[in-house]
């Protein structure tokens, strides 16, 4: 399998030979095709081209030639690492009832809304008195701020 070569800086194609069988009417994943849009200069919003299936190495023609055609969001998901910090005094551990709850924000820099629909928490059972999300499925619109937790 082969990237038309203008696309070849940031697309990747992870494959594995092997031969499928003829008349099986089945789906078979032949490749994970994976596009590093980070890679990818700002300037450009859509890529296209084909994805090239080859019998052999040796081959100069593609048997199978896949399209693709994609729309690039360039942005990030931001937040402020000093708000992911928590203090949690010996007499609340006691009580167990926290005083104060730290607001986690996000913000959506991307051009186009986000949905998020999981956010994962490392030692959630552990943590899981003093932190509450406040929702499970969030839209963030672009250049907007939530509070996620």
């Amino acid at each position: 399998m082969r990237v038309t070569p203008e696309h070849q800086k940031y697309i990747t194609v992870q494959y594995n030979n092997f031969q499928i069988p003829p008349d099986i009417h089945r789906l078979n994943q032949i490749a994970d095709i994976i596009i590093h849009p980070n890679l990818i200069p700002n300037h450009i919003e859509h890529i296209h081209g084909y994805i090239q299936v080859y019998t052999s190495s040796y081959n100069e023609e593609p048997v199978l030639k896949i399209p693709f055609y994609e729309r690039i969001l360039h942005g990030s998901l931001d937040f402020k690492k000093e708000e992911t910090y928590f203090y949690i005094s010996n007499d609340e551990l006691k009580s167990k009832k926290p005083e104060q709850c730290q607001p986690i924000r996000i913000f959506n820099r991307y051009n186009t809304s986000i949905s998020v629909y999981n956010i994962t928490i490392n030692k959630f059972e552990l943590l899981s008195k003093y932190i509450q999300v406040k929702k499970k499925t969030i839209l963030l619109c672009n250049n907007q701020t939530i509070i996620l937790i």
